[in-house]
């Protein structure tokens, strides 16, 4: 994702400050830098609207970097990076009796049951706690969403399980930030952004010119 000033701006910005042209390219830099870093602090909010994922502002910040524009660079980046989300990190509810655990990854989605039919099987999904033990023998658990594998899965699969199982996993953070209901309203932010903070440096540069 790259904040930028549009040309038509450049054009405004040249206009006003025709009489210190030297003062423009610290304008320019000054606010790419600050609408990057607003936009990137609004993206867990824009996530959180349309997917249920826990803990939105650490697990985006976490996934996301910031390079500022700097020299004769007037562009910032955001890079936004990460795998595939854990299904147990949405919203989820443990299996009970016969029923399924189920999910619900869209905040305007329902709960849905997390069943998946292999042949004449019926392969439900269940919460689990697994304990695992590394070489220095130090004992960790991990809740995450299973199921077992399909008949295809266990053929491509290493394990030596008689009946392994798969852990559950969503989208990944650069996914989510790219649907159709996220960015096309962060492209729009930026832009909105990028005027108002260029008047407030405009500002700032006729104010200390006087």
């Amino acid at each position: 994702m790259i904040v930028y000033v549009p040309q038509d701006v450049i054009d405004r910005l040249q206009d006003r400050l025709k009489t210190t042209p030297e003062k423009m390219p610290n304008a320019l830099r000054k606010t790419i830098n600050s609408v990057a870093k607003h936009t990137r602090k609004e993206l867990p909010g824009r996530v959180h609207k349309v997917y249920t994922l826990e803990s939105v502002p650490q697990r985006v910040k976490g996934a996301s970097d910031f390079e500022s524009a700097r020299g004769k660079q007037f562009q910032a980046t955001i890079v936004i990076k990460g795998y595939p989300e854990p299904l147990m990190n949405f919203d989820v509810r443990k299996q009970e009796g016969e029923v399924s655990a189920k999910a619900r990854v869209l905040q305007t989605s329902s709960l849905e049951e997390l069943t998946l039919k292999d042949g004449g099987k019926q392969l439900k999904a269940f919460v689990q706690t697994i304990k695992n033990k590394d070489k220095q023998g130090n004992t960790s658990y991990h809740v995450g969403v299973f199921r077992r594998m399909t008949a295809e899965e266990k053929r491509k699969s290493t394990s030596e399980k008689r009946a392994p199982i798969k852990q559950l996993y969503s989208t990944s953070i650069p996914q989510m930030v790219r649907n159709d209901e996220i960015y096309p309203q962060i492209e729009k932010d930026i832009k909105e952004e990028l005027r108002k903070t260029l008047d407030k440096h405009i500002k700032s540069v006729m104010e200390g010119m006087k």
